[in-house]
């Protein structure tokens, strides 16, 4: 009997330890879980977040070549309705773009193609100083007439051939087939051969036709065009590169602005502007959007799973208290009912005296005296 209670209580510590260990794995499981679908949702709202910063890089970049495109065309159609451009009307506009603080801008200038006594007709339109200096071995020659300085670097000098410059030569060709508006490649200014390579800066022209004289040229410095418009339209949250299709067909980088680890997120955003198509690539590291993710989803974890320790524990303390309970309640039970039993008084015996035969009792007579 007692055997069998024993194997009856046997069963209840590996029992309490398997429920327990149920209850441990499936909270933990459960926890890694919800810390996966946490972490799913705050990517979710990353990416939602890098889509809207994205956009608005782009829009600000498409603005602001916008304000480029309509700043060199309101100039264009000013020099155009004089009879010839003056030195005096393009300082005028010159100055006017300027307080229009267009973002990264270098210089103005007015470039006319090669002619027959074009440098005493541009001095006499106030040219000072202009002499036409041609660069040998060149079809096209192209000659900066007019120019003024309007940010840090320095403007295109006066008399110089931007012939050299390939990419002049192909935007002044596209502006003046009807485009209107044309923007160069991004290359590396004239005015900007004769400092050190490491202080050269890509940069690009926005180029509008005047009518039978030649060209009105914004010059644009193109990584703080990129990083000016970065930076205001998504703070320090982005790194950036903007590239545009040459005439070539091929991708060619306008600027590159990296201020982070570059892995993370990735977006490209294809656009047009200036008769051109642009590309802008955005970058977001981790830790730049998803600051507190890492933390977060591993509390959550760790929370549950701690949870999940513990109420096992605790079940399998209560199992195993409970079993020893039982297991006690019996060993008193059975203790006390040994003790009732052994104070139980004994049965009567099969010999009693009353049939063990007595001798008779003699009764004495008195003595009587004779009388005689």
């Amino acid at each position: 009997m007692a055997s069998s209670r024993e194997r009856k209580s046997g069963w209840s510590r590996p029992w309490a330890a398997f429920f327990s260990a149920v209850i441990i794995l499936g909270g933990v499981a459960v926890s890694l879980g919800f810390g996966v679908r946490l972490r799913a949702a705050l990517e979710r709202n990353a990416e939602s977040r890098m889509a809207t910063s994205s956009a608005a890089v782009q829009t600000a970049v498409t603005n602001e070549l916008g304000r480029y495109a309509d700043a060199v065309r309101l100039s264009a159609a000013a020099l155009s309705a004089l009879p010839d451009p003056t030195a005096a009307a393009f300082d005028k506009i010159a100055a006017a773009v300027g307080e229009q603080k267009l973002t990264a801008v270098r210089a103005m200038s007015f470039i006319a193609p090669a002619g027959t006594g074009m440098t005493a007709y541009w001095r006499g339109l106030g040219a000072t100083g202009f002499t036409a200096t041609p660069t040998a071995g060149l079809q096209q020659h192209l000659y900066t007439v007019f120019s003024r300085k309007l940010g840090s670097r320095n403007a295109p000098a006066v008399g110089t051939d931007q012939g050299a410059a390939q990419a002049v030569v192909d935007a002044t060709r596209l502006a003046a087939s009807g485009a209107g508006v044309a923007v160069t490649d991004a290359y590396v200014q004239l005015a900007d051969a004769a400092i050190p390579k490491a202080q050269q800066q890509l940069s690009f022209d926005v180029i509008v036709p005047v009518a039978k004289a030649g060209y009105v040229s914004l010059s644009v410095a193109a990584t703080e065009f990129v990083t000016a418009n970065l930076s205001r339209a998504a703070g320090n949250l982005l790194d950036a590169q903007l590239l545009t299709r040459a005439g070539t067909g091929t991708l060619t980088e306008v600027a590159t602005v990296a201020r982070n680890d570059g892995n993370g997120f990735r977006r490209t955003e294809n656009f047009s502007a200036g008769e051109r198509q642009w590309v802008l690539r955005t970058s977001a590291s981790y830790q730049a959007l998803l600051p507190n993710a890492g933390r977060t989803d591993m509390v959550v974890v760790i929370a549950g799973a701690t949870l999940a320790v513990l109420f096992g524990t605790l079940m399998y303390l209560q199992m195993s208290a409970t079993a020893r309970m039982e297991r006690e309640i019996k060993a008193e039970v059975a203790e006390r009912l040994r003790q009732n039993h052994l104070e139980e008084p004994s049965a009567p015996s099969s010999v009693t005296t009353g049939l063990i035969p007595q001798p008779p009792e003699t009764v004495s007579e008195p003595s009587t005296c004779g009388d005689g």
